[in-house]
């Protein structure tokens, strides 16, 4: 299928279209371009381009990242090209390097031309803190794969997109943010903190008329189930986005029953960033090869066969700042077939949530 047609925000005065961007606007464009393409490519081949990105980042935590040095030492030689036998020999990164070994992993020479280095931190599941370096790269990464959703689901950017998290300021803005920035379009956003009571929210639901509703898949659900007993619809909801928790069936239900428009929904990590996409033709995922590799194992470390369950672990391709080689992430997930859309991408049949 192929991606709608947007209409680009030209940065020089006078060209309206076709436009003429600025260079910011010219990368994400030239990200797309090749997402669009790499989408389309055979496992294989997917499987291949990966290597080569591979080859650098492990050359690269090899030399600058003093936990691998020694993690993986008799595990990888310096100067070894990578095959994808010698990579799954490499130990598993755990949650408790992460929070015991920040500065460990920590690369002392992160490539200058990746830009500006952040710190990112999540609870960790014993009260301490799970911390991340990312770079400029790793956030223009996850704008490309924010942009990349909505062209796979044909959305509007002329219609409204209201969101409901915890820890966001209310709030209303033009645009529907950084990831759609060049696009020129009408669309708008609405933002309500989390905290807000279920009747609060659908009444600010009730009032914005959003196209679109971006929330987690528990506050979805209870919205729904309210949303039921009170009779209450919104005419112009299109599709409910949800991220954060696992998704059950029952969710999907809830939504198509109370206001009869489908569940789509994005598997992300803080330290990972987008790890996999829903497909547009069906309600499994994508996993985002182009930006991360993921490995399903089984308890002895084994891949994992199509429709069997095990653990989710990521490899970042682009974090250089802080590599995350083979990082045992605490999620479970089922391996899926091949999908009949098409996309060489591997597939997700479902993602369980935390093991």
């Amino acid at each position: 299928m192929q991606a709608p047609h947007i209409l680009v925000r030209s940065a020089l005065p006078g060209m309206a279209w076709p436009a003429i961007t600025g260079p910011e606007e010219a990368t994400h464009l030239a990200l797309q371009y090749q997402l669009e393409r790499s989408q389309w490519l055979s496992p294989g081949d997917l499987r291949a381009l990966q290597l080569r990105q591979l080859d650098a980042l492990v050359r690269h935590a090899r030399l600058t990242v003093p936990f691998y040095r020694w993690q993986w030492h008799g595990s990888h030689r310096s100067g070894d090209a990578v095959t994808r036998e010698s990579f799954e020999r490499l130990p598993l990164l755990r949650r408790e390097n992460l929070q015991h070994e920040f500065e460990e992993l920590r690369s002392n020479a992160s490539p200058a031309a990746h830009g500006a280095i952040s710190e990112s931190r999540t609870a960790g599941s014993t009260g301490r803190p799970v911390r991340t370096l990312k770079t400029a790269l790793t956030h223009l990464w996850w704008l490309a794969l924010m942009l990349r959703d909505h062209l796979w689901h044909r959305r509007d950017f002329d219609g409204t997109l209201a969101t409901i998290r915890a820890g966001l300021e209310n709030g209303e803005a033009q645009g529907w943010g950084p990831a759609t920035g060049m696009i020129a379009a009408a669309g708008r956003s609405v933002v309500l903190g989390a905290h807000a009571g279920t009747d609060a929210q659908l009444e600010w639901l009730r009032r914005h008329g959003p196209d679109y509703l971006q929330t987690s898949p528990a506050n979805a659900a209870e919205l729904a189930r309210r949303s039921i007993a009170r009779g209450v619809r919104f005419p112009a909801l299109r599709e409910v986005r949800t991220s954060g928790d696992a998704v059950g069936t029952e969710t999907r239900k809830l939504c198509r029953e109370a206001w009869d428009v489908p569940l789509t929904d994005l598997y992300a990590a803080d330290e990972a960033g987008c790890i996999a996409l829903q497909c547009p033709d069906h309600e499994h995922y994508h996993v985002q090869s182009e930006s991360v590799l993921v490995e399903v194992l089984d308890g002895e470390d084994r891949a994992c066969a199509p429709g069997t369950v095990g653990r989710v672990v990521v490899t970042t391709l682009q974090n250089f700042a802080m590599p995350l080689i083979r990082y045992d992430i605490g999620d479970l997930a089922e391996v899926g077939d091949p999908c009949p859309c098409g996309r060489g991408l591997p597939v997700l049949g479902r993602i369980l949530g935390r093991a």
